[in-house]
């Protein structure tokens, strides 16, 4: 489980600070996408309840995935030309100048549904039983992104072609394509979190590869303090400790 950072004491003291001061507020947050469809928007609602006095502005920009050392190291203009307050970012670190809180890292694992992997012809027992099936790829860019050549490799299969099937450039169209049957999807687990807790999705195969890449919560370091902007921040670091 994650570390909080300042704890849930503070928490309610940011949550003090803005309603007895009835501060009216808007927090602008930006988020790579996928995780701001898988993750960020099926926990937000607690948020929302907890907190009706922000209004949240909530944006997607690729700028918030890591394709290399400069892109984890983005200018602190960005935040400012876009009325960025917070920004999930999927990367390896090096936020120079930024606060940076590490949210959660991630590992991929195979996901289908669970009709497909109990399928009557060709049930999913071993991974060499991919063979028969449609394997669906999430090319996401950012740099060392492992494929399922790389996971086949891992479990010891031959005869499989790692490149065969559907490929999408976001990890949530092709969740999506896993959820509605379309075949195998070598994904982020932690994405699909709330998928497998409602049995959207199963795991065929136990075998997963860890990434060295992480979700981190990045502000400004002269607004990291602001009321609102501390409140969210905790607020994300405690779901995800959950």
């Amino acid at each position: 489980m994650l570390k909080l950072t300042g704890g849930f004491s503070d928490l309610g003291d940011a949550m003090h600070q803005i309603r007895d001061h009835e501060i009216q507020d808007a927090l602008s947050i930006s988020a790579a996408p996928s995780f701001a469809g898988k993750w960020l928007v099926p926990h937000l609602q607690h948020f929302i309840s907890s907190n009706p006095q922000l209004d949240l502005r909530i944006s997607v920009s690729d700028m918030m995935i890591g394709s290399g050392h400069e892109a984890e190291m983005f200018p602190a203009k960005s935040f400012y030309q876009q009325d960025i307050d917070i920004g999930i970012f999927f990367g390896r670190g090096g936020f120079k100048g930024y606060r940076a809180d590490r949210l959660f890292g991630v590992e991929l694992i195979p996901l289908c549904t669970p009709e497909l992997a109990e399928g009557r012809l060709h049930p999913l027992r071993q991974p060499e039983d991919l063979c028969h099936y449609q394997l669906l790829h999430d090319d996401t860019a950012y740099e060392g992104r492992p494929d399922w050549s790389g996971w086949l490799r891992k479990a010891g299969v031959e005869g499989v072609n790692p490149n065969r099937g559907v490929h999408f450039s976001q990890a949530y169209l092709a969740l999506q394509a896993a959820i509605e049957g379309q075949g195998v999807l070598l994904g982020i687990k932690q994405l699909a979190r709330s998928d497998l807790d409602t049995g959207r999705l199963v795991v065929p195969f136990d075998i997963s590869i860890k990434l060295d890449y992480a979700y981190y919560v990045v502000s400004l370091k002269d607004t990291a303090d602001k009321p609102s902007i501390r409140l969210f921040r905790e607020w994300l670091l405690s779901a995800a400790a959950e």
